[in-house]
């Protein structure tokens, strides 16, 4: 997902302000000494070498691919190439400047077009079409689609799967709360569809699983794992190219039988439905019907800031399971809505309003008496 490679006319230039540092006739030299060195990390760490010693560091292990520290190489280069550049066309007169910067431009342009081209030094798969444009198409997508509850979905590829119009799991680039890394909440390392995988995916209402091998054959080799549904095995016309997999290589969609889904009764009993109506970013409502006192759960994470409703009362909302939404609510058929209204927002806003008439208030007063040509204007007059 990341290379290094910014043009041969860079490179040449970059080459020509590193001899005028050594031979002193610049004013290049911190300037270029700091970014030189800052570039050179940068290609160090793109190695990979480097992760074992600084992985547990903060901001370290952000990116899973260290190659993508090269950037920091190129924008050292970038740097470098244009203070040097800048410095040489400083005294030439602007058409001769605007000249050779887009003589420049277009050499590197042309230069960074052909080399994406040439498969000995990319290994790139260009498409005809993009993924996305096909996502209609996908069948995965519409088994989810009609599935009889709002589905979660847990396969490989985080993000990507969310591009079917459902919430999946795991999340993306190892980016979230707390408790998703929680040894006893995270998810056990997908090896399969093991009893101890299956009871999580019920717990946290995942309903399919995506796998590039059948599961079942995986799993048990006798047949079929207890408690799940192979529902489909056949290439999909989004998701392979999406995954730059084989067109004729299939995706397996597996459901996981009596799980929680979204939302669903803590201890469900007869008598009882329940579904979600609508779902939002900051906002989720659910009917719920139930012919006794229950605890209805919603599998999302609960998270300082939302606040739940039933049947447009406030009601108290609280953490199941260590994870988790819930609220009580009474027998009967009855409307929950979830509300995110974090107060960091409100406190944010605040602060921003303050800073901002702080802001104004100091370029007021230093305008208007500190201004030594407003001063002596005023004098004269």
């Amino acid at each position: 997902e990341a290379h290094l490679y910014f043009g041969l006319l860079p490179l040449f230039i970059l080459g020509a302000a590193l001899v005028s540092v050594r031979h002193r006739r610049s004013v290049l030299n911190r300037f270029t000494a700091t970014w030189l060195l800052l570039s050179v990390v940068g290609i160090v760490y793109a190695t990979g070498l480097l992760v074992p010693l600084t992985q547990h560091l903060p901001g370290f292990g952000f990116f899973r691919g260290p190659a993508r520290w090269g950037i920091l190489a190129a924008l050292g280069v970038g740097l470098i190439v244009g203070k040097a550049a800048g410095a040489v066309l400083n005294h030439r007169s602007r058409a001769r400047r605007i000249i050779v910067c887009s003589v420049i431009f277009a050499l590197t342009a042309a230069d960074l077009w052909y080399v994406s081209r040439v498969e000995s030094v990319t290994v790139v798969a260009l498409l005809e079409q993009s993924p996305i444009t096909r996502v209609e198409q996908s069948p995965v997508r519409k088994i989810l689609d009609d599935y009889i509850v709002t589905p979660r979905v847990y396969g490989p590829g985080p993000n990507l799967l969310n591009l079917l119009g459902h919430a999946s799991v795991p999340e993306y680039l190892g980016i979230g709360p707390a408790e998703y890394y929680d040894e006893e909440l995270k998810a056990p390392a997908f090896q399969g569809l093991t009893p101890q995988f299956i009871d999580w995916c019920r717990r946290a209402g995942i309903t399919h699983v995506v796998s590039f091998e059948n599961p079942h054959v995986h799993s048990f080799p006798r047949g079929n794992v207890p408690g799940t549904r192979l529902v489909w095995q056949q290439p999909d016309p989004f998701l392979n190219p999406a995954w730059a997999r084989g067109f004729n290589e299939p995706i397996y969609l597996t459901e996981i039988l009596q799980s929680r889904a979204r939302v669903a009764f803590a201890e469900p009993v007869s008598g009882q439905n329940v579904g979600l109506t609508s779902s939002k970013a900051n906002s989720a409502t659910i009917e719920a019907h139930s012919s006794e006192p229950a605890t209805v759960v919603m599998t999302d994470l609960y998270f300082p800031g939302w606040s739940v409703t039933v049947d447009g009362e406030p009601a108290n909302g609280y953490r199941f399971e260590g994870m988790f939404r819930a609220v009580d609510v009474p027998a009967g058929q009855h409307t929950i809505e979830w509300s995110y209204h974090p107060t960091s927002v409100r406190n944010g806003l605040w602060i921003s309003v303050l800073s901002i008439f702080a802001l104004l208030s100091i370029s007021h007063v230093r305008f208007w008496h500190f201004n030594p040509r407003r001063q002596a204007i005023s004098s004269a007059e």
